[in-house]
């Protein structure tokens, strides 16, 4: 079994509800908007919890619905990685 990886998947959640980033953005005015976007465009290897916790509320703002982290996350295998065993 090979190394796995954790991906954010908030562009795919958001469209898959018809919202955008910028929506996102507008809600969470204490995150810096290049943040909100690095996160949706995966180009984030690490994330605060509290950055993740201004993610989780500006979603339930946005959506009126309460919204879990797992749905924000995707497990992928790592190509080509080995395990050290």
């Amino acid at each position: 079994m090979g190394r796995k990886r954790i991906r954010f998947r908030l562009r795919e959640y958001l469209k898959e509800r018809g919202l955008s980033v910028y929506k996102l953005v507008k809600l969470v005015p204490e995150m810096h908007p290049s943040t909100v976007y690095a996160i949706a465009a995966g180009r984030i290897e690490s994330v605060r919890l509290s950055t993740l916790a201004q993610v989780l509320e500006g979603l339930e703002r946005l959506t009126g619905e309460p919204v879990d982290l797992c749905a924000l996350l995707r497990v992928e295998e790592v190509e080509g990685a080995e395990t050290g065993r």
